[in-house]
C-alpha cells in the first residue's frame, strides 16, 4: 500500500474550484444557518451522532430522532482513526443534511495522523513523520517472514506502547543517499515484534502495510514512526503526517501536505462522498511537532536522520508547514466552507487567517474542572472571535477528563462553561449528555432549550458585549498604567528585556529578538484582599519568519512580592571547571536548572529550582548558575531562601551553594556553604547595603571540593526578597500564569487570579520571542471577575470567584422583569425553579445563572 513511489497520482485537484454540495434540497448558505447566526444559545450534537450511526441495530429514523433537537451534528464519517466509521455514517449524515438543509453537518477528522490502512496508496514512505533512527549493522535479505535485524541502538525503539500499553511500534527501513541521509524512496515498512537489547536486535514482520520485502545492506537506516493512539480498543496506531516543508517529496514532487490536501478536496468536492458537508474540524491538529522535543529520541521533521523536534535552525518548520497547508486548503475549498481546529491549548492552532474558528475540548481545558484558567479560556475564544477568518465559528465541547477517565462536575460548573460560551459568541456542544428520561430524543442541558419549555435559540441576539462587572471598581494603579508615569515605568524590571514608554504605550522588547521568551516584572503591588483582575490591550510585532498571521503567546503571572522562583529562570548557565559559562539549552543532558513546584524533601515543601552541576563525559565537574536582574527597593530587604539536597540511590558527597551579587560591574560574594544533609535548610542574607540599586543576583551550585557530581540533586527553594519579619507567607492558590494571544492589532485581554488575599505581589508579563510587545491601558482591580451579558430575551450571569456575589439587575438590564428557567426534574430544578427574581441576584461561589425575560 505504502510503496507510494509506484503511484503517479495527479494533484491538479489542489487547484480545484470551491466545493459544491451534492444533489437534493438547495444548500443553505452558511450565514443563513441558525447555528452560524448570532442567535443564542447556539448548540449542536457532537460525536454521539457518529457512534449511534455506526450501530447496525439502529435504523436511520431512530437515529434521526435523537439529533434533530439542536441545530446540527458533528462526527467521524471516514476511517482515518476508527475502522468502519464510513460504513453507515456517510449515508446517515448525508440523508440528515438533505432532510434538514438548515442544520449544519461537520466532519470530525484527525488532523495529526491517520491509520495507514486507510486510503494511503498515494503517500510514499517519506511523507510520514519518524523518530530519529539508526543504522543496521548487518545486511538483511528480502525475506517474506519474520526477520531479525541487528541495529546500532535498540533503545530507539519501543514495544508495549500506545494508549493501552499493548502495541509495538511500526518501523520504516530504507537505503541512504550520497549525502548519507535516509532515502525513503527505496524503503520497506515493518511491524516490530520484539527487542533484544543485549544482542542489539529487532525482530520484525516484513513487507508490512502493502510494501514489498527487499534486501538492505549493512548501513541501511531504520526508524520508528511517530504515532498516536490507538483511540479505541479496536483501533490501530496512527501514523503522524510530516507537515514540514522539509518533508521529502515523492517522484511527482508532492509532499505529505499535498497528498492530504488532495484527499480532502476530493472527499468534499461536488462528486465526493462528503459533498453535502458544511465543514470539518481538524481534531488535535498541532502547531508544535508531535513526538517530543528533547531527549535521546524525538521527531525528525527534516528527515536527515537526526532529531530536531520540528525545529530547524531555530524555526518551527512543522508549525509553518501546518499553516501553509491550511492556507492552500482554504484556497482550494473556498469561503463558504468551515475549517476549524483544536484551540484549547498553546500547542494547538494559530492559523487565524485561514481557519474559521476553534474547538475547546474541555473549557478552559480538558484537565481544569475547577476553571482556574477562567480568563485564559475567555482570552483564547475572544481572540479567535475577533481575528479568525469570516464566517467565524468557535465552539466549546463540554467535558473534563483525568488520566483518560471522565470527571463528573456539578451543574454549577456546567452553567459557568455555558456562560463562557455566551460571553465569547461561541457555540456549545457536549461529549456527555445530562441524565435523561428513557428513549429519544437525546437530552440536552436546560439552559440550551429553556428547560421544560423546549425552545431553541430562546435568548435571541445579544444586546451588547459581555460586561466584566469588576471593571467598575477602583483601579489599583490609579490610572498609571494608561498615563505611564516615570515612576510607573521605573517599577518594571527585567533581566532579558527593556521596558520603556513610547508614544503608543508601554513597550517591552527583548535584548535579542531571537530569544525564546522575555519577561518583565512590575514589583510591589499591594492587594488589599480577595481577588486580582488585570485588564489591558496587547499587540505584538510578528516573529520572523512566521509573519503577521501567526499570533504570539503572552502571559501574566502573579507571585508573592520578591519571589525569584518562577516557571523558569531568566538566565541559566553551566561552567566546566576551568572553562567559560555556557547557556543551558532546553532538554540538554548534564547540567540542569529546572522548575519544580511544591518540591518535597522530607516533610517540607517549597517551590524550587533543581540545579544539578555538570556531569558526564561531555561536561565533567563544575557548576551551574541561574541569575536574576533586579532593582532593589529603597527599603531594606533580606534575601530569604532554602537550600536542599534530594536523597538518591547513589550517595552524594554534598553540594556547595553560593550566592553572588553584581552591582556596577563589581561582584560580591554573599554566601557560600557546602551541604551534605538531605533536607531543606533556611538561609538569609542582608541586602541593605544595595537598597535602591540595580543588581544581578547569581545562585551557584557547585559539585564541591572533590569534583564529584554524582547524585548532586540540589535545589534552591522559595528564593525571595522579603521585608524583615515577613519570611513566611501561605502559598498563592491562584494559577501560576494566564495566557492570551497577541498579534498585529490591539486585543483587550483579562487575567483573573482568585484568592490572592491581603499581600504584596509582583506581577510578571511574559511573551514569546524578543520582538516588541505593546501593552496599553493596563488597569488592575481588587475584584472578582463577575460577568454578565444581556440578550433580547434574557440575561446570563457568572460568578467564577470562591465567594458569593450579588448582581444589581437594574444596572445590567434596566426595567426588565426576569425569571429563572423552569428546569427538568432530572437536572437542577432547585436552581432552575421558574421563579421570578427581584432587582438583585446573589450567585453562590463558582456558579452561573440564565434568566428569562418575563412576558
Amino acid at each position: 500500500m505504502l510503496s507510494g513511489w509506484k503511484f503517479l497520482v495527479c494533484i491538479s485537484v489542489l487547484t480545484a474550484s470551491p466545493l459544491a454540495q451534492g444533489a437534493g434540497e438547495p444548500p443553505t448558505p452558511l450565514d443563513g444557518m441558525p447555528l452560524i447566526m448570532e442567535i443564542f444559545p447556539r448548540a449542536f450534537h457532537f460525536r454521539q451522532s457518529e457512534g449511534l450511526a455506526s450501530n447496525p441495530r439502529i435504523s436511520y429514523k431512530e437515529w434521526e430522532d435523537n439529533f434533530t433537537v439542536l441545530d446540527g451534528i458533528m462526527g467521524k464519517c471516514l476511517d482515518e482513526e476508527i475502522p468502519n466509521r464510513s460504513r453507515r455514517n456517510i449515508e446517515f449524515f448525508t440523508r440528515y443534511k438533505r432532510a434538514h438543509p438548515d442544520k449544519a453537518v461537520f466532519l470530525h477528522f484527525n488532523g495529526n495522523a491517520r491509520d495507514p490502512r486507510f486510503e494511503a496508496e498515494a503517500y510514499f514512505a517519506g511523507h510520514w513523520l519518524y523518530f530519529n533512527g539508526c543504522r543496521i549493522t548487518r545486511g538483511v535479505a528480502s525475506a517474506e517472514d519474520a526477520t531479525v535485524i541487528h541495529v546500532e541502538d535498540p533503545g530507539l525503539f519501543r514495544t508495549g506502547m500506545g494508549r493501552y500499553g499493548d502495541r509495538n511500534e511500526d518501523l520504516g527501513i530504507c537505503l541512504v543517499d550520497a549525502e548519507n541521509r535516509p532515502d525513503w524512496s527505496q524503503s520497506e515498512q515493518l511491524e516490530l515484534v520484539a527487542i533484544d537489547a543485549e544482542r542489539k536486535t529487532l525482530t520484525v514482520r516484513r513487507g508490512a502495510f502493502g510494501t514489498t520485502p527487499r534486501a538492505f545492506p549493512e548501513g541501511a537506516y531504520i526508524a520508528a514512526h511517530v504515532t498516536e493512539g490507538p483511540w479505541g480498543k479496536q483501533s490501530n496506531l496512527l501514523w503522524s503526517y510530516n507537515y514540514a516543508p522539509t518533508c521529502p517529496r515523492d517522484v511527482s514532487g508532492a509532499t505529505c501536505s499535498d497528498r492530504l490536501r488532495a484527499d480532502l478536496v476530493r472527499w468534499f468536492g461536488s462528486d465526493g462522498p462528503l459533498a453535502v458537508f458544511d465543514g470539518v474540524e481538524f481534531d488535535v491538529l498541532h502547531w508544535r511537532c508531535p513526538g517530543g522535543r528533547g531527549g535521546a529520541r524525538f521527531a525528525d521533521a527534516n528527515a536527515d536522520g537526526n532529531p530536531d523536534g520540528g525545529i530547524v535552525d531555530g524555526v518551527n518548520v512543522y508549525g509553518l508547514g501546518v499553516d501553509r497547508h491550511l492556507g492552500k486548503l482554504r484556497a482550494a475549498v473556498g469561503a463558504d466552507f468551515l475549517l476549524m481546529a483544536d484551540g484549547h491549548s498553546p500547542n494547538n492552532q494559530r492559523s487565524v487567517k485561514h481557519l474559521n474558528g476553534i474547538e475547546s475540548e474541555g473549557w478552559p481545558s480538558l484537565g481544569d474542572p475547577e476553571l482556574r484558567d477562567w480568563s485564559g479560556g475567555l482570552n483564547r475564544h475572544a481572540y479567535w472571535q475577533a481575528h479568525a477568518r469570516p464566517t467565524r465559528f468557535n465552539y466549546i465541547n463540554h467535558k473534563f477528563m483525568d488520566k483518560g477517565e471522565r470527571v463528573e462536575v456539578p451543574f454549577s460548573t456546567t452553567r459557568l462553561v455555558l456562560a463562557a460560551a455566551h460571553f465569547t459568541d461561541a457555540a456549545f456542544t457536549f461529549s456527555y449528555a445530562p441524565t435523561q428520561d428513557n428513549g429519544p430524543p437525546q437530552d440536552v442541558w436546560d439552559e440550551l432549550r429553556l428547560g421544560i419549555e423546549n425552545k431553541n435559540r430562546w435568548l435571541g441576539p445579544p444586546i451588547g458585549p459581555a460586561r466584566h462587572v469588576g471593571f467598575d471598581e477602583a483601579d489599583l494603579l490609579d490610572g498609571a498604567g494608561s498615563a505611564l508615569s516615570l515612576e510607573f515605568v521605573r517599577r518594571w524590571h527585567s533581566s532579558d528585556a527593556t521596558v520603556e514608554k513610547t508614544d503608543s504605550g508601554l513597550q517591552i522588547s527583548g535584548r535579542d529578538a531571537r530569544q525564546d521568551t522575555m519577561r518583565a516584572t512590575f514589583a510591589g503591588l499591594t492587594v488589599p484582599e480577595g481577588d486580582l483582575l488585570i485588564r489591558c490591550s496587547v499587540s505584538a510585532a510578528p516573529r520572523e519568519p512566521y509573519g503577521n498571521g501567526i499570533p504570539r503567546m503572552v502571559w501574566f503571572e502573579v507571585h508573592s512580592a520578591g519571589a525569584l522562583i518562577a516557571e523558569e529562570p531568566s538566565a541559566a548557565f553551566y561552567c566546566v571547571r576551568g572553562g567559560n559559562e555556557t547557556a543551558i539549552e532546553a532538554n540538554q543532558r548534564g547540567a540542569t536548572v529546572r522548575y519544580r513546584p511544591n518540591h518535597a524533601i522530607g516533610d517540607e515543601t517549597h517551590d524550587a529550582y533543581l540545579a544539578h552541576p555538570p556531569y558526564g563525559a561531555e561536561q565533567g565537574p563544575g557548576y551551574t548558575v541561574w541569575q536574576e536582574r533586579r532593582r532593589l527597593p529603597e527599603e531594606a530587604r533580606v534575601l530569604h531562601f532554602f537550600t536542599g539536597l534530594d536523597p538518591a540511590p547513589n550517595p552524594s558527597d554534598g553540594v556547595t551553594f553560593a550566592v553572588e551579587l553584581v552591582a556596577d560591574g563589581k561582584t560580591s560574594g554573599l554566601f557560600r556553604e557546602h551541604q551534605t544533609d538531605y533536607a531543606w535548610i533556611a538561609r538569609q542574607i542582608d541586602l541593605t547595603a544595595w537598597k535602591g540599586r540595580r543588581v544581578i543576583l547569581r545562585f551557584i551550585t557547585d559539585s564541591g571540593p572533590h569534583d564529584s557530581s554524582t547524585a548532586d540533586h540540589a535545589h534552591w527553594g522559595d528564593v525571595r526578597l522579603a521585608r524583615s519579619g515577613e519570611l513566611s507567607l501561605p502559598p498563592l492558590e491562584a494559577p501560576g500564569s494566564i495566557m492570551a494571544w497577541a498579534g498585529d492589532g490591539p486585543f483587550e485581554a483579562t487575567f483573573y487570579f482568585r484568592d490572592i488575599g491581603h499581600r504584596e505581589v509582583d506581577v510578571t508579563f511574559e511573551a514569546e520571542g524578543g520582538e516588541a510587545v505593546l501593552v496599553t491601558n493596563l488597569r488592575v482591580y481588587n475584584a472578582p471577575d463577575a460577568m454578565a451579558r444581556a440578550f433580547r430575551n434574557g440575561l446570563v450571569l457568572a460568578n467564577p470567584s470562591s465567594r458569593p456575589y450579588t448582581f444589581d439587575l437594574d444596572a445590567l438590564y434596566p426595567n426588565a422583569k426576569l425569571r429563572k428557567i423552569a428546569g427538568k426534574k432530572t437536572q437542577d430544578p432547585v436552581t432552575n425553579n421558574g421563579q421570578p427574581v427581584g432587582t438583585a441576584v446573589t450567585l453562590p461561589a463558582e456558579d452561573a445563572l440564565f434568566l428569562v425575560r418575563a412576558e
